[in-house]
């Protein structure tokens, strides 16, 4: 082959290979200007997804927290966390929860890591946080660990529940309070039967001894040991809102200027005393005697929680309600009330001990300094005004107690009647209806009346009374009969079946418990002639002529009992 061929060859060789190695070339470009546009839109996917993370996690209102799992610095963290633990952004990040003290106990922080390592994940763990307030935080941790930049991080979820266990703990110590206080008041009830048993036979017997004689000192000991019980038992029955209180529109303001001097006797002489009100607060309808009770019980125990002295304020200010401000205690209601906080300055209220100061003999002085019904009392008191308590303590720091009283209706009617003035004066020649369960008390009952000139028909229960009543009707001026009675046939509806057959009978209803307890029958009391358990022989002697010689329908004269 010549030269000339030879040079046409191989160009022709040549601009084959160029072909070839162009088109190879526009191929690898090609390729590479796909990758480059999937980088790309991988890219602007990823900064999506960064950018929709990130918005998410800053906006969500779940505290929301990311750690490093190497150095445990937070590196991230939302509002919601912020707010939670109550530091900002500046003094979080780049900080260790040990150095924060975040966790209240650090051991759950260690227990948290080694779940971690063991399932890769936490889910709803129960725990406690300390804010920057240094309030303690109830928690429900959840821990995921993810990865960054190739590099182990933990995302923290944390879900606050302090509100709900405070409520709950709320309801819990109102379910028990209300359970003590069923029990407070069967053993009350029986007990007074007891007293009046004791008090009466008592005052009997030393009624007809010389006062030189040597059994009258130890007979007036068992008197005054019987009134000192009954007012123990009375105690008691006003923690189970059990004691008959007569409502009036009364202002607190007034009570708190009129108590003011006896409420500065029962203090020590290191603590100050300061009382703010003012005339424009709304009057509530109360029992002025209970307010009074109420306001030096929580007074007395103000100056006991400041054995070395410190400042008492008591404050009375108006508060309003709104359905949304609710949450926060499961007793509050809408609406108006009159707020009267009592706050001392000493030792406060152990977070373990809190929870049991309402309950009636709990006491944390020593042996002897205190019977325990100071709060207890207190408690039944506000309950029986339809109110509530608020504690705030802290120990060394001082206790706050909150109590509400709804203000009152000005167009509503005091609904109470002061009992009849004692005519007295007239013979005793009546025929009573003595019924009660009871045989000691009821053949007590039955001496003293008798020895009072009264002729008197005893009956153990209802049943028999109706049986009385049936051999005898006519004959009877007066029904004192107890309220809880054995055979379905209470006092209240004895009475009620009594005088539908004769409408001048009167009545006198009497009980261990007391005119106002709660869920009974005794609420349903209309007649104001109400004779509690444990009473003095005179006393029901007093209460019986009352009865008898008080004007209006259903009384008997004496010429008809003669």
């Amino acid at each position: 082959m010549n030269a000339p061929n030879k040079i046409k060859n191989r160009l022709e060789d040549l601009d084959q290979l160029v072909a070839q190695r162009t088109k190879e070339l526009q191929s690898a470009n090609e390729r590479l200007n796909t990758e480059i546009a999937e980088r790309i839109q991988a890219q602007a996917s990823l900064r999506l997804s960064e950018e929709r993370f990130s918005k998410a996690f800053q906006a969500s209102p779940i505290p929301l927290a990311i750690q490093s799992l190497l150095s445990e610095e937070f590196v991230d963290a939302n509002a919601g966390f912020l707010r939670l633990t109550g530091y900002t952004r500046e003094e979080l990040i780049g900080q260790t929860a040990r150095h924060l003290q975040i966790w209240e106990e650090p051991e759950e922080e260690r227990a948290m890591l080694e779940m971690l390592g063991l399932e890769m994940s936490v889910r709803e763990l129960p725990c406690r946080f300390r804010a920057k307030s240094t309030a303690v935080l109830e928690v429900l941790l959840s821990v995921e660990l993810i990865e960054l930049d190739g590099q182990p991080f933990l995302l923290a979820i944390a879900q606050d529940i302090t509100e709900r266990i405070n409520l709950e703990n709320q309801l819990r110590q109102a379910q028990k309070l209300e359970a003590v206080g069923q029990l407070a008041a069967g053993v009350a009830h029986d007990f007074n039967n007891i007293l009046a048993v004791v008090q009466g036979n008592a005052s009997l017997v030393l009624s007809g001894i010389d006062p030189d004689s040597p059994d009258f000192k130890p007979l007036q000991n068992i008197c005054v040991a019987a009134q000192q019980a009954a007012k123990l038992v009375s105690q008691l029955l006003t923690f189970c809102r059990e004691q008959a209180v007569e409502l009036r529109p009364t202002s607190i303001g007034d009570v708190l200027l009129a108590a003011n001097e006896k409420l500065s006797q029962t203090l020590t002489p290191g603590i100050k005393m300061d009382i703010q009100t003012n005339s424009s607060l709304p009057r509530v309808d109360a029992d002025t005697a209970m307010m009074e009770n109420l306001l030096t019980n929580l007074v007395l125990n103000a100056r006991d929680a400041m054995p070395e002295g410190g400042q008492l304020s008591i404050l009375a200010e108006t508060v309003t309600f709104r359905p949304a401000d609710l949450t926060a205690n499961p007793q509050a209601r809408a609406g108006e009330f009159v707020r009267l906080s009592v706050r001392d300055t000493g030792v406060g209220i152990p977070p373990e001990i809190l929870t049991r100061i309402f309950e009636p003999f709990f006491t944390t002085k020593p042996i002897g300094q205190g019977a325990g019904l100071g709060l207890a009392t207190a408690y039944g008191i506000v309950k029986q005004h339809h109110g509530w308590f608020q504690v705030e303590t802290q120990v060394n720091q001082g206790s706050t107690f909150h109590v509400f009283l709804p203000a009152r209706a000005e167009e509503q009617a005091a609904q109470t009647s002061p009992l009849p003035k004692q005519a007295g004066g007239k013979p005793a020649r009546e025929t009573i209806l003595v019924v009660d369960d009871e045989p000691d008390l009821r053949e007590l009952i039955a001496q003293v009346l008798e020895s009072d000139g009264y002729r008197v028909i005893s009956a153990c229960s209802g049943r028999e009374a109706l049986d009385l009543w049936a051999a005898r009707r006519g004959d009877i001026h007066l029904l004192l009969t107890d309220m809880v009675m054995p055979d379905g046939v209470t006092g209240s509806k004895l009475a009620d079946l009594l005088q539908s057959e004769d409408p001048r009978l009167r009545v006198i209803f009497t009980s261990g418990y007391t005119a106002g307890q709660h869920g009974t029958e005794l609420a349903n009391v209309k007649t104001r002639n109400f004779l509690p358990k444990p009473y003095r022989p005179n006393t029901l002697l007093s209460v019986v002529r009352e009865c008898l010689d008080g004007a209006g329908p259903g009384a008997h004269s004496a010429q008809e009992a003669a």
